[in-house]
């Protein structure tokens, strides 16, 4: 995009760092989530990772709606527990 007029976002996002508000709409480390148990192994390859339809993904978060998260957050991604 080189010699070219920013895009609208990218005007609107070079004045909010100019005008002091670099900062998010929202602060997502201060967001509910619910994670899924801890697992010491993974699961069969073809149960994981779970796939959803990008259709059902947006009704349940659209799009324009960034700064408006579900509550809470459902994350889809394993954590192992290595500990034990």
């Amino acid at each position: 995009r080189a010699r070219q007029p920013p895009m609208e976002w990218e005007a609107e996002a070079d004045d909010d760092i100019l005008g002091g508000n670099p900062d998010p709409v929202l602060d997502y480390t201060n967001h509910a989530y619910d994670y899924p148990d801890l697992l010491s192994a993974p699961p069969p390859g073809e149960e994981y990772p779970p796939l959803e339809k990008l259709g059902d993904m947006f009704e349940r978060w659209p799009q324009d709606e960034i700064d408006n998260p579900p509550s809470p957050i459902v994350e889809q991604l394993l954590h192992f527990d290595y500990s034990n």
